[in-house]
């Protein structure tokens, strides 16, 4: 029989661990939002091809110096590198990436927006979400 200590025990486990999955839930939502952007991006679909998986390196994005700068990993049909975006949270919620760079597997870096104005999109500037119930054009 347990005691009142392992019921505590079990509580506060029960409380972590859901704690960290509702992160992991929010986590996975935000690097889908940058997914979808970064999808057609010509920079990405070059040197990455068609993106396979995209996840939020938390560690790396934590040791970042700004608040709206995130670091992914990321793998494609050609390749995987690190990318490293400032993204900021549209009115309905779902995130645009404003400027961003890629390092490929060979240390190469490349930025995702090549020849836009010190590569920044102004927040004010940022289109809406793309419609995703219009099917893309092959």
């Amino acid at each position: 029989m347990m005691g009142c200590g392992g019921c505590a025990v079990i509580a506060v486990l029960a409380m972590f661990f859901g704690g960290w999955a509702m992160v992991r839930l929010g986590l996975d939502v935000f690097a889908s939002d940058v997914e979808s952007e970064l999808r057609d991006n010509p920079v990405i679909i070059e040197h990455i091809g068609r993106i396979e998986e995209l996840e939020v390196d938390l560690t790396a994005s934590l040791s970042t110096d700004e608040n709206d700068d995130f670091v992914f990993t990321v793998r494609g049909t050609k390749g995987s590198g690190l990318v490293h975006a400032t993204c900021i949270t549209r009115d309905d919620g779902t995130e645009a990436v404003t400027a961003g760079t890629i390092q490929l597997e060979s240390g190469e870096t490349l930025s995702l927006f090549p020849g836009s104005d010190d590569n920044l999109v102004k927040p004010e500037a940022v289109p809406p979400a793309p419609d995703e119930s219009v099917a893309p054009a092959e």
